[in-house]
């Protein structure tokens, strides 16, 4: 990849110390549960070339919406409003995402509370890794436990979602999940059916 992407990933942790880069929209990506914890996660990745970008506490306000998901995210590097639609399934999936930064998330959850109505918080610590275009996320959420996302990153007209997918099932293959840890939904429905 290019320098222009290592850039743009940089950029991106600045951002919000976890969440993407705003001039992607759009992403292939997998959730999983790690029974057995980060460690050997953390081992492979690094073997496998991903650099350590930070760890960050992160707290996701999920609103009221009739389609697609809208979250404001908190973190310890800054704030950012989140737009996006991705089926829920257990593989890899599309996700079209918006993304907006944030100076004033108070004010902001105010306005979108009082409008739509706050359907739940998520709270989560995050160490994110990458590499390329790729984002890892090793997750430990509230309520829920320790989890793996793996976010590949593409624009919308420029990059082709076949290209996306073989990278993220490449990916799964390198890190040795299996399909039984995959997980179809986003923390916030897990977190309200339960687990």
């Amino acid at each position: 990849m290019t320098g222009k992407v290592e850039d743009l990933i940089i950029q991106a942790v600045e951002i919000d110390g976890g969440a993407m880069d705003i001039s992607y929209d759009q992403t292939v990506e997998i959730k999983a549960r790690c029974t057995g914890g980060h460690g050997l996660l953390r081992e492979a990745l690094l073997s496998h070339g991903a650099a350590f970008a930070g760890e960050f506490e992160q707290s996701d306000t999920f609103y009221n919406v009739r389609d697609g998901r809208l979250k404001l995210r908190r973190s310890t590097a800054g704030s950012l409003l989140i737009a996006y639609r991705r089926p829920d399934q257990t593989g890899p999936k599309n996700a079209l995402v918006d993304l907006h930064p944030t100076d004033d998330p108070d004010s902001l959850d105010r306005a979108l509370a009082s409008v739509l109505g706050v359907r739940l918080v998520v709270e989560k610590t995050r160490a994110l890794y990458t590499l390329d275009n790729i984002r890892f996320h090793l997750d430990r959420v509230k309520g829920l436990g320790d989890f793996v996302e793996i976010e590949v990153m593409g624009k919308r007209g420029m990059d082709s979602i076949e290209n996306l997918h073989s990278t993220c099932r490449k990916w799964l293959e390198i890190l040795g999940i299996k399909e039984a840890a995959l997980v179809d939904r986003a923390y916030a429905d897990l977190l309200e059916s339960g687990g």
